[in-house]
C-alpha cells in the first residue's frame, strides 16, 4: 500500500471567511471556484453548498462528495499552498464526467495546477 506524501486538508470555519472575504473568483456555468494562497505547502479546499441549489439533500451530498474526490484524484497535479472554495449554482449538471471537466476547467483558468 503505497502513502499519499501531498498534504490535503478541509478549511476551517476562519480560513473558510477568509477566502471568501479576500479570494480571488471564476465562474465556469453553474460552478464557481474561490482560491487564495496559503501561507502553508498543502492544499486546503471546501465546497459552499445551499439549499438554493437542492431542496434535496440527497442531491446536495452526492456533489459534494463528487467534487471532494475529483479535487483529490487531481492532488498530485496542483501547485502546493492554495484554499479552495467550490461553491455549485442551481442548474449545474451533477454527473461526474460534466463536473470533472468543469473542475479541470476552472484549474487552468486559475492557474493552480502544474505545468
Amino acid at each position: 500500500m503505497e502513502t499519499n506524501t501531498l498534504k490535503f486538508s478541509s478549511l476551517k470555519r476562519k480560513e473558510f471567511r477568509e477566502v471568501l472575504k479576500r479570494g480571488k473568483n471564476l465562474k465556469e456555468g453553474f460552478l464557481v471556484l474561490k482560491w487564495k494562497k496559503n501561507k502553508e505547502k498543502k492544499i486546503r479546499f471546501g465546497v459552499l453548498m445551499s439549499t438554493k441549489f437542492s431542496k434535496k439533500a440527497v442531491l446536495r451530498n452526492k456533489t459534494k462528495r463528487r467534487i471532494k474526490e475529483i479535487v483529490r484524484a487531481n492532488l498530485k497535479n496542483f501547485l502546493q499552498g492554495y484554499d479552495l472554495i467550490f461553491i455549485p449554482l442551481r442548474g449545474l449538471k451533477t454527473d461526474f464526467e460534466t463536473l470533472k471537466k468543469k473542475i479541470n476547467k476552472l484549474f487552468k483558468k486559475a492557474k493552480i495546477l502544474k505545468k
